[in-house]
């Protein structure tokens, strides 16, 4: 390995360790108020070498998103596509739920960063990232709910304004766990609940308590 593949090497250690100093600081209430500046000391570099990665704080708040998306579609695309379209449904559902629920992500920097108003100040081939990964996450949800249609699973219909409903339907749940509004004591037990739920609006149905 030459003196480029090393160098690219340190820079890519260097960035993520930028990016894990800033979701330890991100991690609270206060996070928008968290500086540039702040992050430098963390990551226990200058605040030029963050500049250097990051041309801004949004740019930055943008990388940590993206990750997570990056998480939410490698899991995806790891579920067993031989299982038959119901467990795989409740699979992708579970990714969901996990992705969105585990320590360690800055769930609050996630919806920011999908702010309409937010996506148009990043630059061109940051907003064109965001749609890429967003369309490859979302098209394995329209595949399966339209396969569900096909086999006569669910009723005939708009697939999009279905996958939206099925997406609302496990944020707010996992929105009110967040707030206490639901205990977090049995996630098992809440995940099947709204899970069900979703599979139940799909059919076209009211699901039975």
């Amino acid at each position: 390995m030459g003196v480029r593949d090393r160098r690219e090497r340190e820079f890519q250690r260097r960035e993520r360790e930028i990016l894990d100093a800033a979701l330890r600081l991100l991690d609270g209430d206060d996070w928008l108020s968290v500086t540039i500046e702040q992050i430098a000391e963390c990551a226990e570099v200058g605040k030029g070498t963050v500049y250097k990665h990051f041309a801004s704080k949004d740019e930055l708040f943008a990388r940590l998103s993206l990750d997570h998306f990056s998480n939410h579609l490698r899991a995806l695309r790891d579920i067993d596509p031989s299982l038959p379209l119901e467990p795989r449904l409740r699979a992708m559902a579970q990714v969901y739920w996990d992705i969105h629920t585990k320590p360690g992500i800055c769930h609050h920097v996630v919806e920011y960063c999908e702010a309409d108003a937010f996506r148009r100040r990043l630059p061109p081939d940051l907003r064109l990232q965001f749609e890429k990964i967003e369309s490859a996450i979302y098209e394995r949800f329209f595949a399966a709910i339209q396969e569900g249609m096909e086999v006569g699973l669910f009723p005939e219909g708009e697939v999009p304004p279905l996958t939206m409903m099925a997406r609302a339907t496990l944020d707010g749940t996992i929105r009110q766990m967040r707030s206490g509004l639901i205990s977090t004591a049995d996630e098992g037990e809440q995940l099947e609940a709204v899970t069900r739920f979703i599979m139940a609006g799909l059919a076209g149905h009211t699901p039975s308590s």
